[in-house]
């Protein structure tokens, strides 16, 4: 490795190579697969060549000392009880709350029945773990991140009310919070894509505005800009540039997070814009990880 990047970075003889170099982090930043990206430094063979020839000159360098680590005391803080079992539920969210996929017409009349079979007992295991959580997040006092995890589960499993009782509570005992107002927000989208059409604007309207007044309080905080996304897209509107802008800085701060990718993919497409979409999606299509936002990318 120190060879390859002194010979890349520092060879006098092949200084095209540093530009390759750069040409290839770009593709794979991009997308593309590590032998897509590769071809960038044309005949690999000829490459090897050059830096086995790198490697055995005498080569000049400089000698820096080095005084080791101070002998400084690490940074520890010890959780409390409340904030370790808030950390333990954390963790076990998305493997509670994703179910296993239902049964599908080309499997055998056994497969179904042990794919039925896992779905239902997994549905009762969640339903059974979300009433302890509840019950447990009610008999604490005021604690911001167990209701945040409540709003959030809450959210995901399509109840709305409960999620936007949960936030509020968070949002009057710590106003600069800016997750609370997001999941109210995306509850309340939710009411007005769902709910009757007499409510629908002053729930839209409300719920940017918690999003616009938690982006000011933190420009990169990323769920108020995945929700004001979402506050058009999952009514059906056509998001705004600002919204597509504020998604483009959500894939710079989490670039590995699949559904921000996906999300925003899905829109490009539905606005026409092909070569942005494949642009975004590329890094989820072909990156080393599989997910359900890979599948639903690949089928897009």
């Amino acid at each position: 490795a120190w060879l390859l990047g002194h010979f890349f970075f520092l060879s006098a003889d092949n200084p095209e190579r540093k530009t390759q170099l750069a040409q290839y982090m770009g593709a794979i930043a991009n997308g593309r697969t590590l032998a897509e990206a590769a071809t960038v430094f044309g005949d690999l063979e000829q490459l090897q060549d050059e830096v086995d020839r790198y490697g055995d000159r005498r080569t000049r360098f400089a000698r820096v000392d080095y005084e080791g680590p101070q002998d400084v005391d690490p940074s520890i803080s010890s959780l409390g009880v409340t904030e370790a079992a808030v950390l333990d539920e954390r963790l076990q969210l998305d493997s509670r709350l994703i179910l296993p996929p239902l049964a599908t017409a080309d499997m055998s009349p056994e497969e179904m029945a042990d794919m039925q079979k896992l779905h239902n007992d997994a549905a009762a295991s969640r339903d059974e773990w979300m009433t302890e959580l509840r019950d447990d997040v009610a008999q604490l006092s005021i604690n911001a991140n167990a209701l945040l995890l409540l709003a959030e589960a809450e959210c995901r499993l399509g109840n709305y009310e409960a999620c936007i009782r949960a936030a509020d509570q968070v949002i009057a005992e710590f106003p600069g919070d800016t997750r609370a107002p997001s999941w109210k927000a995306i509850a309340l989208i939710q009411q007005a894509a769902n709910g009757p059409q007499s409510l629908r604007e002053d729930r839209v309207k409300a719920a940017r505005a918690l999003v616009t007044a938690a982006n000011r309080v933190n420009p990169d905080a990323v769920m108020p800009l995945v929700a004001y996304f979402r506050s058009f897209t999952d009514i059906g509107e056509v998001a705004p540039e600002a919204a597509l802008f504020g998604m483009l800085r959500v894939i710079q701060l989490v670039p590995n997070a699949p559904e921000p990718r996906l999300l925003l993919g899905q829109e490009l497409i539905r606005q026409s814009r092909a070569d942005a979409a494949r642009q975004v999606m590329l890094p989820l299509v072909n990156g080393p990880w599989d997910s359900p936002e890979r599948q639903l990318a690949l089928s897009n």
